[in-house]
């Protein structure tokens, strides 16, 4: 597989290579660092086990058993209060807990330690009276990678009052029972929040288990180096609360023997803003010249080729070597006969420029001109004509036009397997490599390197 890339490649910088030369070839920029993939792993947690703590706190039904006796403002009140079923309902961070309160009250006059019987009714013997009570949640994710939140009660709005003597009774007597109540509730919420979901054991877990070199082929491993873990913002609808932990790690491809890899801890928590780049592998197919010449020799070698105007050009073989500033050396000994006394037998020494094209997912080696190295003397400039130039170099330049994309396609599965594994007993990898894209050709002093990315996405399955 990687032998058909690395041919891909060679065979189109051959096409088109300049000649040997002494002169050493400098230092190279090294490739670019690998690139960080993100990987996903969805949570999700439900609210309904916070329902029947709230409803603990605000009885279903209360009424007086008597008439409570206020001294001060001389009134006896009685009520009677009914509550409706508890809603929970999460609307993107926040989380709404309401209930509707029906309620009926009797206000009588208190003098000299008697109740007098010229009383105010409201909700008694006629349609009870309601309120709406709530609190409001903020959810986010605490250090210990629990569910978090703060609540806080809303504003109690009786809209139409029961009023005796100029005495707001619903003030005097509901206000501070319903507030005590949607106080306990509020601290019920916030207590029993961090249970509905604590992920740091299964973040531990994933992260230890993807810094396992794994095998996707013979001598080739795929490594995922974990480099920061955090969670998205909790988003939720109904009774479900959704999240997702984002784990980053550098991906690539190393071939040879198992990479010796040091265990690294969880880091801290921190919030991520949820963009996701999904998973990229980047992986580098190396080539070495000897082997790239004789790729290139099987495929343009031996082979006679038909110029036009009767002339011919007979390519035996062909041979690369490292070039400088960024080019590669061709040696192609050829047999041209162009009629007439345009005749050669022997060597010629090009060079040019490899480079990935990607809009025609092929390696091109463009600038392709004939060595100019002085310390050269190349008898095919003297014994062919300039049109004799042209017409070799267009012959050669012709077959630097090579498709990669289906040969480095190659790696695929084997990089798609890597990702698609068991991480642990209850801990699963999916992932899926929707596209190999080839990135740069990058000249060394033993061979070619091609850059390739193997662009998915991933995401793991916690049961």
């Amino acid at each position: 597989m990687k032998r058909l890339v690395l041919t891909t490649l060679l065979i189109t910088a051959c096409a088109q290579a300049p000649e040997p030369r002494a002169t050493a070839l400098p230092a190279q920029a090294p490739p670019p660092p690998p690139e960080l993939s993100t990987i996903v792993i969805p949570v999700s947690a439900s609210l309904a086990p916070l329902l029947p703590e709230v409803e603990k706190q605000i009885p279903k039904t209360l009424q007086s058993r008597s008439y409570q006796i206020d001294a001060a403002h001389h009134i006896a009140i009685k009520f009677q209060v009914a509550r409706e079923p508890v809603g929970i309902n999460m609307i993107g961070a926040g989380l709404h807990v309401s209930a509707t309160i029906r309620y009926a009250l009797e206000a009588c006059p208190y003098v000299s330690g008697a109740i007098r019987n010229t009383c105010v009714s409201c909700g008694f013997n006629e349609p009870m009276r309601d309120v709406t009570i709530a609190v409001q949640s903020r959810l986010d994710w605490g250090e210990g990678w629990n569910l978090r939140s703060r609540t806080s009660i809303q504003p109690l709005d009786f809209g139409r009052r029961c009023t005796f003597l100029g005495i707001d009774v619903t003030d005097l007597i509901l206000r501070p029972m319903l507030e005590e109540q949607l106080t306990n509730a509020a601290k019920t919420i916030d207590a029993q929040t961090p249970k509905l979901a604590s992920l740091k054991s299964s973040a531990q877990q994933i992260w230890t288990s993807l810094q396992q070199p794994y095998p996707i082929a013979a001598n080739t491993w795929l490594v995922l180096d974990p480099a920061d873990v955090s969670l998205t913002p909790i988003r939720g609808s109904g009774l479900t609360i959704a999240s997702a932990i984002e784990l980053h790690a550098r991906t690539r491809v190393v071939v040879g023997n198992k990479p010796p890899t040091a265990q690294k801890p969880l880091p801290p928590l921190r919030i991520a803003n949820g963009t996701d780049r999904g998973i990229r592998v980047p992986f580098d197919v190396e080539l070495p010249y000897a082997e790239a010449s004789r790729l290139i020799t099987e495929q343009f070698g031996k082979r006679t080729y038909s110029l036009g105007g009767g002339a011919t050009l007979a390519i035996d073989s062909i041979r690369l070597s490292a070039g400088t500033n960024g080019k590669t050396n061709i040696e192609a000994s050829i047999d041209f006969r162009g009629g007439g006394l345009r005749h050669y037998n022997g060597l010629v020494y090009l060079e040019g420029v490899p480079a990935f094209d990607a809009a025609s997912g092929t390696v091109v080696v463009s600038d392709v001109d004939y060595s100019i190295d002085p310390k050269r003397h190349n008898p095919f400039l003297r014994v062919a004509n300039r049109m004799a130039h042209d017409d070799v170099r267009a012959q050669l330049r012709a077959g630097a036009h090579w498709p990669v994309g289906d040969s480095i396609a190659t790696m695929k599965s084997e990089i798609e397997r890597g990702i698609t594994r068991k991480l642990a007993s209850n801990v699963m990898l999916r992932g899926h490599v929707e596209s190999i894209q080839p990135v740069s050709v990058t000249i060394r002093p033993e061979g070619f390197t091609i850059r390739a990315v193997a662009v998915g996405n991933a995401a793991v399955e916690v049961k």
